[in-house]
């Protein structure tokens, strides 16, 4: 049975490339068993040490676990021009709400 991974935030990856550099008797495996990943995980991470090390130097959330862009970055951008104009009114939101108003965004973007 395999080791169950769990997310590696840009901290953790920051953390593993500063340790390798600091420590370089250090093993990629026992990084791995330190953060709970797998040996190829630790490998991928530091052959991009440079960029993670940049990455947390100018980031300004340390907790980002993820770099992708949504699947429709224009919606996502409605919605939130949506919630900073409807804030000021001192309007409440609920999931309720949002849902129904990603979805109403959702149908007008496929029918232009």
């Amino acid at each position: 049975m395999g080791l169950k991974c769990h997310a590696l935030s840009d901290q953790d990856k920051y953390n593993i490339c500063k340790k390798a550099v600091k420590n370089p008797k250090l093993t990629q495996d026992d990084l791995a068993q330190k953060y709970k990943c797998n040996y190829s995980t630790i490998s991928k991470i530091l052959q991009k040490k440079e960029i993670w090390i940049t990455t947390i130097s100018i980031s300004q959330d340390i907790n980002i676990f993820c770099h992708k862009e949504g699947k429709f970055p224009k919606i996502e951008e409605a919605l939130c021009l949506w919630i900073q104009n409807a804030q000021p009114e001192g309007s409440l939101f609920s999931s309720k709400l949002y849902g129904t108003s990603a979805t109403h965004r959702y149908r007008n973007y496929f029918e232009y």
